[in-house]
């Protein structure tokens, strides 16, 4: 069988054709608007340290979203300490915003030394907590059950996330 100049010049024609089809083309971006704030650094951390002396405790303003930019908390990190071996406890550790709004409430469960290890709770969201612009942050704790005196217990925190544009 013999192929005519007309069928090798519609092949050529085709297989070019073929080739600008399948092949890529200059990327294009358009502005979206802002996702994660820009600036030096828009990573925000608090952490600190709370002395349980009473069943409930507050602390005021451990981080504050700025007027113009929304805080998105994504790591929750707290756990118990006690002063000895027979110390059982549990309660609740609350992230609230600055209207009263809660964001998470974190149980937290202090074990026997000789029956377990302490294990601080280690929260990662991947859509995380958003306080709104020109809130604060404030903590909430509250025992459920304590076997020791108040003044046994201590309460260890880390607070993470990012600003983002509301």
């Amino acid at each position: 069988m013999q192929t005519s100049r007309f069928q090798l010049g519609l092949i050529a024609s085709l297989a070019i054709g073929l080739g600008f089809s399948f092949s890529s083309s200059v990327a294009v971006g358009y502005p979206s608007g802002t996702a994660i704030s820009t600036g030096v650094n828009p990573v925000v951390s608090a952490s600190g340290h709370i002395d349980l002396s009473s069943a409930t405790h507050t602390e005021v303003a451990v981080m504050t979203a700025p007027a113009d930019q929304d805080l998105i908390i994504t790591d929750v990190v707290v756990g118990m300490l006690q002063n000895s071996d027979g110390c059982r406890a549990t309660g609740h550790f609350e992230v609230v915003d600055s209207e009263g709004n809660s964001l998470a409430n974190v149980p937290i469960q202090n074990p026997h030394l000789a029956n377990g290890a302490i294990n601080p709770v280690q929260i990662n969201l991947d859509s995380g907590l958003r306080v709104p612009a020109g809130r604060t942050v404030d903590l909430n704790w509250g025992f459920v059950y304590h076997y020791c005196g108040f003044t046994s217990y201590d309460l260890d925190w880390v607070l993470s996330g990012y600003l983002a544009a509301p």
